[in-house]
């Protein structure tokens, strides 16, 4: 390949990489409403749920914030790729560590999830009054 011609192709993948980085930082933001609206929900109205409106907020939660995690891991890992491309045609591209699994960042980011019933878990049922 020509010299402009490698480095337009630089570019080409290293802006796709930021772009992908970009709309993997809005999902995380998005992530992150998720669970300080239902961490609000259950602090201030988490007693006075019936069960019905328990169960409803809950799975809208757990399935939207599921949802988020997964956009938020499949985005990284498209990033990752674009790393990759970009390490093939430039030798001083950066290097990730764990590349071969997705298994870490989908439990990392599924904790915030978890961490959020339990502390809905521990408002509804507190002893004290």
């Amino acid at each position: 390949m020509i010299d402009y011609e490698m480095i337009a192709a630089r570019e080409a993948i290293a802006q796709t990489g930021v772009s992908l980085l970009d709309v993997q930082a809005s999902y995380v933001a998005i992530y992150l409403t998720m669970i300080f609206a239902y961490l609000s929900v259950a602090y201030f109205a988490g007693k006075e749920l019936t069960r019905f409106q328990l169960a409803v907020v809950t799975f809208l939660f757990t399935a939207a914030a599921g949802r988020q995690v997964f956009l938020i891991t499949t985005v990284g890992e498209m990033a990752r790729e674009k790393t990759k491309q970009l390490r093939e045609v430039y030798e001083y591209a950066p290097e990730f560590g764990a590349e071969n699994s997705i298994l870490w960042p989908i439990a990392i980011w599924s904790s915030g999830i978890i961490a959020s019933l339990l502390f809905m878990w521990s408002v509804r049922y507190s002893k004290a009054k």
